[in-house]
């Protein structure tokens, strides 16, 4: 019968992946794939960067907005957060964060708030 994999983020750390499969037939045979992946998103590694870049001018210290600067505050208005960059009303006066930059976001909300 055919195998199946399953690799659950929940017990993958972010950052980058190495998955080698080397299966062995009865017959003497070999067949084998190596897998490169990215673990889920994790603050320190993904979106803190993005938050600095994107965010900190008016989120950060001595901004004009309200801080947003830990993965604590951004837990708290995760759902504000992705809405705001979604529909383009932040970042405010900047360039729109594209769909792989939300993604990270949102991947990071699924994966459990990765620190």
């Amino acid at each position: 019968p055919p195998w199946n994999l399953t690799v659950s983020p929940a017990t993958i750390s972010a950052g980058n992946h190495t998955l080698k499969v080397q299966i062995r037939y009865t017959d003497g045979q070999q067949a084998s794939i190596i897998v490169e992946f990215l673990g889920p998103p994790s603050w320190a590694q993904d979106i803190d960067p993005l938050q600095e870049a994107h965010c900190a001018r008016c989120h950060g210290q001595g901004g004009s907005a309200h801080l947003l600067i830990d993965a604590a505050s951004w837990q708290l208005e995760i759902a504000a957060v992705i809405d705001d960059v979604e529909t383009g009303r932040m970042p405010l006066n900047g360039r729109r964060l594209n769909a792989e930059q939300i993604d990270l976001i949102r991947g990071w909300r699924d994966a459990g708030f990765m620190e």
